[in-house]
């Protein structure tokens, strides 16, 4: 049975792959996948059969916002369309499967000796982008983690490769993302109903017990329809594709991109921006120091609160203490004093990490917080007149509020660490009404 809207819709290209030895790669679905009765569970891996192929029998879904390669006869090795994402596979086998994993979900062999763990690409997530909160990494962010590494981790610097062949690995890094967050779309639509508790609960309830035959009838409708009553899942297999390839598109519009529309002053020319900076670190409306330590250090409450897991339902927190990300790894708030920064050092990308924070994790952007007429104190910023700031005199505010956050912070590696920090304010006290 053919699961997906039609190839009329949706055209697709396949590719054989280049041989190889050792026993044959496959790509692996999600425990969540793996979770659902057989029944429900067959519709979701033929869906990315047809969509993806297999590691050796590449397919390419031109639906799909991915370069994959047209055929070029005049230059070599290009002969054949696809030859990119082939290019791209041959890569990500040879350098990064064995921390990645072939299905990109950050399971290779080597994975469990690291820490913090290997990317689990499925979610369609990655940390460190140039992009809004929201917003999906660009093409451009993964080739500068590519080219950068990521220090403090096990994730090294491929820039000796050539600038095609990282251009290959990382559309194929796409491509792979695409597919993992495709599966996970899938399988939120048949979860609840279809998941092996869910059956159990279903048939086992004393009050009203619903027979097997009922279940699996009920999803046959829903895969295949009747006259009287359409078929659903194709339908979903069509609105996932068509959200998740208007996000990734979206992601390589430059309006999306965290630009700072006024330039860095440098301490040197503004002796006061390193104190500002430390006010807002330490302000009860960033609450900077509640993760990273009133010195920076790492050491903040944070750390020792329990935190309740995301979408659990009922609701419940993590078994450890500490924050987490939505990976479900442990994750602990960077040590400001290393001056080491996992998404890059320059300037710009310490601003988007407090613009629009860390994708993934519970570190927030303070953009929203920051766009107002308050300076460092909490004092109103008007006009020499006495007017109020406009729209643009707000922006040009916050992105200097902003700046003096990236001046503090990367001063804090050359500050005396022998000095008590200065203790934040205490928040206002709620006015005490009396007892009814």
């Amino acid at each position: 049975m053919r699961v997906g809207v039609s190839y009329t819709v949706l055209l697709v290209v396949a590719w054989g792959a280049v041989g190889c030895s050792g026993p044959e790669a496959k790509f692996v679905t999600s425990e969540k996948t793996q979770a659902l009765i057989p029944e429900a569970k067959a519709p979701i891996e033929k869906s990315l059969l047809d969509n993806f192929g297999t590691p050796h029998k590449l397919v390419a879904w031109q639906k799909l916002p991915v370069d994959y390669g047209k055929a070029e006869a005049e230059n070599a090795g290009h002969e054949k369309a696809g030859w990119k994402l082939l290019n791209g596979r041959n890569l990500y086998m040879r350098h990064c499967l064995h921390c990645h994993g072939v299905s990109g979900d950050g399971n290779g062999p080597t994975a469990n000796y690291l820490n913090p763990r290997p990317r689990d690409y499925r979610l369609g997530e990655f940390k460190f982008t140039s992009t809004a909160n929201g917003i999906k990494a660009r093409s451009d962010d993964l080739h500068l983690t590519l080219v950068n590494g990521i220090p403090g981790t096990s994730m090294p610097s491929f820039a000796l490769l050539k600038p095609e062949e990282l251009t290959a690995l990382v559309d194929y890094v796409r491509w792979l993302a695409m597919r993992g967050e495709f599966e996970k779309k899938l399988g939120d639509e048949l979860t609840a109903d279809y998941s092996k508790k869910a059956v159990t609960d279903r048939t086992s309830n004393k009050e009203k017990p619903e027979k097997r035959t009922d279940i699996i009838a009920a999803l046959d409708l829903l895969l295949k329809g009747t006259k009287e009553a359409p078929a659903e899942f194709p339908e979903t297999i069509k609105s996932s594709a068509d959200a998740m390839v208007a996000a990734w598109t979206g992601a390589e519009d430059a309006s999306n991109q965290v630009i700072p529309a006024h330039p860095r002053q440098l301490p040197s020319a503004d002796s006061d921006s390193i104190s500002r900076g430390r006010k807002l670190y330490l302000s009860t409306e960033l609450g900077c120091y509640t993760c990273h330590g009133l010195a920076g250090k790492g050491d903040g409450v944070s750390s020792v609160n329990y935190w309740p897991i995301p979408g659990s339902s009922p609701q419940k927190n993590y078994p450890e203490r500490g924050l987490h990300d939505v990976w479900g790894n442990k994750v602990k708030p960077r040590n400001l004093t290393l001056g080491q920064y996992r998404g890059g050092r320059r300037p710009v990308d310490i601003y988007r990490r407090v613009f629009a924070g860390i994708k993934g994790t519970q570190m927030a952007g303070f953009a929203t917080a920051l766009n107002n007429n308050k300076d460092e104190d909490g004092k109103e910023v008007k006009n020499t007149d006495g007017s109020a700031l406009n729209d643009a005199q707000v922006a040009a505010l916050r992105d200097r509020k902003i700046w003096d956050i990236v001046n503090y912070v990367l001063d804090i590696p050359y500050q005396d660490q022998t000095v008590a920090p200065i203790m934040p304010k205490a928040p206002a006290a709620a006015p005490q009404t009396a007892a009814k």
